[in-house]
This record gives structure tokens, C-alpha cells and sequence, in this order.
């Protein structure tokens, strides 16, 4: 075989020649890292293997007893324990700087193992949100963790820990992501008027007016017509309001929508078709710089008060 040169295992990095002798070679047999989760510790300490259950991976001989498998960094086995652990998938590992092993599961768990591979009690949690919401990324550096929840993928944005209910639907609603705001629904089991409520507003947040209407053909709203009113008036869009003030039950409410948005001839149909003179009333001051209007709701109050309604 021919010699080959020393110089050839050197390689330029920048203004700079390294090389990479190899030491020695791992002692393990039949480990594949591309099948595994694996955690090395620094400065040459322990590495944990543990078979990756996020992917589909051949058994071959092996067992399919799930392990944890601890090793020196020679890759000779030290301990070895079978994963029995609740809590869902195992998102992420890592070594602290005291050598403990923690493993974070999907319900944000949180278990912890010595180089022997035995389980340090007590286990403890990251928290109601976390299992509420599913882990489903992590990261460690040193002694600390950043995780990611479901909802945080999926919206592309950070659902923060404090968030209610409420606010983490309406936040899904207003990114884009309707499907996350029903599975929280759902999840939750909140109310119909509440969901309507909130998903109402959270359109008209991000003016989204087509979807609104459509969203206002699905059933009868359990809420009404009003919040539909409130919201595009609220946004300062008129002619969007004009779609629901007409499905108003309550001529009273009609009136006052009417109102609301400029329109004192309707609001004085409404006010006089419910028969009330005090809302008529008023709805005049409303428009008391509109001469016309004025001596509109004057007009008809004083034909309810001569059919004898006050």
C-alpha cells in the first residue's frame, strides 16, 4: 500500500491548517444515530442513547422494547433502563453539568436519570401550559431550556404562558389559523356564545369582513345580530354594519344601531315602528345639529302622543 502523505490530512480553514486524527474507535456495535436520540455529555462524559420514536425505523434483531442506554464516551455500556415513562413522546435530552440526564415528554414532564440509569424522584413539570398545549420542541444550553408549544408552531407565533383561553383563541383567529382556535375550543369545551363572541371580534380585528359574513350564514348566531353590529361599527366600517342592522329583533336595538352610523331616518322608522317616544327623544339629541332630522323624530313623536302612546 502506498504511503500517504502527512500533509494530505491537513485542510485550510480560513488562514489556518487543522486536522482530525482519529483516537480511537467507539466500542458500541449495531448503534445507528440516525435512528436514536443522543445526548453526549461535555468534556468527554457520558453519552445517552435512546431509540428515536418520532420516526418509523426497522427493528431488525433488536427489540422492541423501548431503552435507555447510557454509555462511556468510548461507547462502552454503562447502564441501561427500559422507557416506561407516561407523558407522551420524549421531545427532547440533555446532560446537566452535574451529569444528570433530563428528558422532557410531550405533557411537559420532566424526568431525570443519573449515569446509572436510575430514575430521580421526584419528577417535576413545566407547567398547566405545557400540558395543556402539548411540547413539541426543545432546546437546552447549560442548566436551562427554551420549549416551543403546539399552538406556537402552528400560529407561528408565541403563545405566551399567561394567555387565557380567550385571548389564545382570539390570537389564532387573528393569525389565520382557525383550525387551532376550534381544536382550543373544543379542547376546552367553551360555550357557543362565548366562541361566537370572540371569533366576531377577532374578525373584525383583522377586518376580515367576508369571512365574518360567511361566518354569520353558518346558523343563527347563539348571540345575536348585535355583537356583528358593534364589531364593524367599532371598526368604523358603516356599510358592513349595514348588512346586520336589519336582522336586528329588537327595534329598539335597530333603532339605536341606525343611529349609531349616520342614518336618522331609519333609526326614526325603527324607534317609531317600537313605538316608543322616549327613544325618540333621545335619538334627536343625537342628530340635534341635522334641522331635518330634528323635526323628524319631532313629527313622530308627536304622532305617537296623539295615538296615545308615550
Amino acid at each position: 500500500m502506498a504511503n500517504v502523505s502527512v500533509a494530505a490530512e491537513w485542510q485550510l480553514l480560513y488562514n489556518r491548517y487543522y486536522r482530525r486524527p482519529e483516537l480511537y474507535t467507539m466500542r458500541w456495535k449495531n448503534i445507528d444515530l440516525s435512528r436514536n436520540k443522543v445526548d453526549c455529555s461535555p468534556f468527554g462524559g457520558p453519552i445517552a442513547v435512546i431509540r428515536d420514536d418520532s420516526k418509523i425505523v426497522q427493528l431488525y434483531s433488536e427489540s422492541a422494547v423501548r431503552k435507555l442506554r447510557i454509555f462511556t464516551s468510548s461507547g462502552v455500556l454503562i447502564s441501561d433502563t427500559v422507557w416506561k415513562n407516561p407523558g407522551g413522546r420524549l421531545i427532547g435530552m440533555s446532560w446537566t453539568e452535574d451529569q444528570t440526564l433530563i428528558c422532557i415528554v410531550q405533557d411537559g414532564t420532566v424526568y431525570r436519570y443519573n449515569i446509572h440509569a436510575e430514575l430521580i424522584e421526584p419528577n417535576v413539570t413545566l407547567g398547566k401550559e405545557c400540558f395543556e398545549q402539548n411540547v413539541v420542541e426543545c432546546v437546552f444550553w447549560g442548566n436551562g431550556v427554551v420549549i416551543q408549544h403546539e399552538l406556537e408552531v402552528s400560529t407561528k407565533q408565541a403563545i405566551f404562558v399567561d394567555s387565557s383561553i380567550s385571548d389564545t383563541i382570539r390570537t389564532c383567529i387573528v393569525l389565520g389559523n382557525p383550525r387551532a382556535a376550534m381544536k382550543v375550543k373544543n379542547e376546552f369545551k367553551v360555550s357557543e356564545k362565548r366562541w361566537y363572541w370572540l371569533k366576531v371580534f377577532a374578525l373584525a380585528t383583522i377586518r376580515d369582513w367576508e369571512a365574518l359574513e360567511k361566518f354569520s350564514k353558518e346558523k343563527r348566531p347563539p348571540i345575536g345580530y348585535r355583537p356583528f353590529v358593534e364589531a364593524c361599527v367599532d371598526a368604523d366600517e358603516k356599510g358592513e354594519a349595514l348588512k346586520y342592522i336589519p336582522k336586528l329583533a329588537d327595534l329598539r336595538e335597530r333603532a339605536e344601531a341606525y343611529a349609531r352610523i349616520g342614518m336618522a331616518k331609519e333609526a326614526a322608522d325603527a324607534a317609531s315602528q317600537a313605538k316608543d317616544g322616549e327613544l325618540l327623544g333621545r335619538l334627536k339629541l343625537t342628530f340635534q345639529q341635522n334641522a331635518a332630522a330634528s323635526s323628524l323624530f319631532d313629527t313622530l313623536r308627536d304622532r305617537l302622543s296623539f295615538q296615545g302612546v308615550s
